[in-house]
């Protein structure tokens, strides 16, 4: 088994891994998936942000113990080698986590897409679509000029964002902030649960941190700091935005608005300064993600590609992103954005990530003594993750469209087929 690597001199610090954390956590998902949770939660959409936070950070603790006992710019795709060897299951499971981070990706630049027609006013998907997939590959080159550059330009519109939502904040407290005429999720217990599976997806970005580990200086010491910085930073905003939303509009706007939630909000408190400023947030927000996103599924794809699952030309001879690697995450995302809407690639997103939370902490369970991660944690995490995907998985086929679960299905079968074909190729086994 890999034995921890040293510490890299002159590599990054705390607050670059925090800036490169909070971006790949804000993003389209609190802009567009707000709106489709809060069909479910009502008006205990503050309260769903919560139980959302709560649950994800279990698994945020297995992975900072992961990442700080073994940096790897894999990430959680080198945290499936280590948990289950490098069989068929091992590489399927990483296939998919792949294609769950492609998913992720997509759905953060068609919520890009989302705004720009609310901004525009634009009734068709077309022109959102195209202008969503240009922004994937603008990101993509931006990721060609390496990890320092990219925090540069994360860091700049973290900034732009932060003002945005800081006027907003300031607008709705000046607008008056009054409670609820009633505290219910129109789903019940169900729904309410359902709701926050949705909301988990909008906190998983930490994982970019993961993927960054061998260039911080100290990653043992950064990693879980920055993951928790990071994670805490943006679940406090999103719960302020959510107590926002359910105080200023009536309870019947808040499950009907749909992916737009927050601009029908921000329209409410400040008129069309609000319903353009908030657009202009999420434009910036949902650009960030993806470019943090595309650097994320990258560093993936290096992993797999080192361990045989995808063409080893595609992994180069470091373990930095090769252009090819680059190119083939921002194509293949760029596709998906141009033939999926907003509404089938984020119930795909909250089950994928769900079921790998749930799988990588099992893999950790069986290594807890060398990363000296607890069992509680581990396990608590396994059984939330199983929980929450339960509730959106009975929701979803009582409620979803059938494309999907088609696609999802699909995806899995491919995965599971290509896992056991390539399983006995690539690098030295973990043991």
């Amino acid at each position: 088994m890999p034995q921890p690597g040293p510490p890299q001199s002159g590599g990054l610090g705390l607050r670059a891994a925090v800036v490169l954390g909070i971006s790949g956590i804000l993003g389209a998902g609190v802009f567009t998936l707000t709106g489709v949770a809060a069909e479910r939660t009502g008006t205990l959409l503050p309260m769903a942000f919560v139980a959302a936070g709560l649950a994800i950070s279990l698994s945020a603790y297995s992975y900072a113990k992961w990442s700080a006992a073994f940096p790897s710019t894999g990430g959680p795709a080198e945290f499936i080698y280590l948990g289950f060897g490098r069989g068929g299951v091992a590489q399927a499971l990483n296939l998919f986590q792949w294609v769950a981070y492609l998913l992720s990706t997509a759905l953060q630049a068609a919520g890009f897409a989302a705004y720009a027609s609310a901004l525009t006013g634009w009734s068709h998907e077309g022109p959102t679509r195209a202008i969503a997939a240009v922004v994937v590959v603008v990101f993509a080159v931006a990721n060609l000029l390496g990890l320092r550059a990219l925090v540069r330009w994360q860091l700049f519109i973290l900034l732009i964002e932060a003002v945005a939502l800081g006027v907003l904040v300031f607008a709705g407290v000046l607008h008056g902030v009054s409670r609820p005429s009633t505290w219910q999720a129109p789903g019940g217990v169900g729904g309410f649960l359902a709701g926050a599976a949705i909301l988990y997806v909008t906190l998983q970005g930490f994982a970019v941190i993961t993927n960054a580990a061998p260039s911080f200086a100290t990653p043992r010491r950064t990693v879980p700091r920055a993951v928790a910085i990071s994670l805490a930073v943006v679940a406090i905003v999103y719960v302020i935005v959510g107590l926002m939303v359910v105080s200023a509009l009536p309870a019947a706007e808040v499950t009907g608005a749909g992916g737009q939630l927050l601009a029908d909000a921000a329209a409410a408190v400040a008129g069309t300064f609000g319903l353009i400023t908030m657009c202009l947030a999420a434009l910036l927000a949902t650009a960030a993600a993806v470019n943090a996103a595309v650097f994320s599924s990258s560093r993936i794809g290096v992993d797999l590609a080192q361990h045989g699952a995808l063409p080893k030309r595609t992994a180069g001879e470091s373990d930095q992103p090769t252009t090819t690697m680059i190119v083939l995450v921002g194509a293949v995302v760029a596709l998906l954005v141009i033939a999926f809407p907003l509404t089938a690639i984020g119930p795909m997103v909250s089950l994928s990530f769900l079921a790998l939370y749930a799988v990588i902490n099992v893999g950790h369970l069986r290594r807890h003594r060398q990363t000296g991660a607890r069992r509680l944690p581990l396990v608590s995490a396994v059984a939330v993750n199983a929980l929450l995907f339960g509730f959106l998985l009975v929701d979803v086929i009582r409620n979803g469209p059938v494309a999907p679960w088609v696609v999802l299905a699909a995806a899995m079968a491919t995965c599971l087929v290509v896992g056991f074909l390539v399983s006995g190729r690539g690098g030295p086994p973990a043991h």
